[in-house]
C-alpha cells in the first residue's frame, strides 16, 4: 500500500490503515492463490446473483471481516479512531 502525506493526514486514515492491515493478515493466512480465489470468487458469485458492483463488493467475506474488525478496534480504542470508533451506520470502504 502506498500512502501520500496528504492521505496520512486525512480523516479516516487510521481506519483505512487498520482495514488494510486485516487484508494483509488474510493474505498471509490464505496465501496468494487462496486469498485471490476466495476474494474474486465471492465477488463473481454475488454479481452472478444479480448484485450491483458495490453490493457485491460489500458481500465479500474478507471485506465484511475487515470492516467489522476495524469497527471493533475503533470501539475499543485500539486505533486512533477514538473511544467511540467509526459510526456503524457509515461504511468504512467505498
Amino acid at each position: 500500500m502506498i500512502v501520500t502525506r496528504k492521505a496520512a493526514e486525512s480523516a479516516g486514515f487510521e481506519e483505512l490503515l487498520h482495514h488494510e492491515s486485516v487484508h494483509v493478515r488474510q493474505f498471509r493466512e490464505y496465501g496468494v492463490g487462496g486469498f485471490l480465489v476466495r476474494y474474486i470468487g465471492a465477488y463473481v458469485r454475488a454479481r452472478g446473483r444479480g448484485y450491483a458492483h458495490r453490493a457485491a463488493y460489500r458481500r465479500i467475506p474478507f471485506e465484511v471481516e475487515a470492516v467489522w474488525e476495524t469497527r471493533l478496534a475503533g470501539s475499543h480504542g485500539w486505533t486512533d479512531a477514538g473511544a467511540s470508533g467509526p459510526s456503524p451506520a457509515r461504511p468504512l470502504v467505498p
